[in-house]
């Protein structure tokens, strides 16, 4: 089983109206669906591989939220490789293809990019919450979560997750 490392650190956000903070556990009942999903996979040396990550395979009901980063240029970027539709719903934009310092400015992208490779360094899983930093959009919650995946020749880990929306869930929960 992967390792997991819960927890209440911060990210710097991507997007500068959302606070981004570590959890303990998920709170979203999608969120834990898919990380039921995951937990079922096989494994091998503690990872499932990437070949089960397999869309007719995740259960409807997550699918349109769930991702897909491929590290990219030796762990210095990652490129977005599959984005439901969900996720390019609620933000306006498909990002497929893409690599993260291609659309956020440089600190952003380097503070994702080291979350990232923290959770594919020690293959863990990490789930965190996304909060409004004005009270305008109290009533907006998700959580976001990265779980390593094993690529096919054994030499480098990818992230699977996914991205869910809810109501406001209070911020001392974790």
């Amino acid at each position: 089983m992967a390792a997991y490392a819960f927890g209440k650190s911060k990210l710097q956000s991507p997007f500068p109206n959302l606070e981004i903070t570590g959890i303990d556990q998920p709170v979203l009942e999608d969120s834990k669906i898919l990380l039921g999903f995951y937990e079922t996979l096989p494994k091998t040396d503690g990872l499932p591989r990437k070949r089960d990550v397999d869309p007719f395979t995740i259960p409807r009901s997550v699918l349109p939220s769930c991702y897909l980063l491929e590290p990219a240029d030796d762990y210095s970027d990652w490129t977005y490789r599959l984005i439901g539709t969900e996720i390019v719903e609620r933000f306006r934009v498909d990002r497929t293809g893409q690599n993260l310092r291609s659309f956020m400015n440089e600190s952003r992208a380097q503070a994702l990019i080291d979350a990232s490779n923290e959770s594919a360094r020690q293959r863990c899983v990490r789930v965190y919450r996304l909060t409004p930093k004005q009270t305008a959009m109290e009533d907006f919650y998700a959580e976001t979560m990265s779980l390593p995946v094993m690529d096919e020749r054994n030499d480098k880990v990818w992230l699977f997750g996914g991205t869910f929306f809810g109501r406001a869930v209070p911020r001392d929960l974790s």
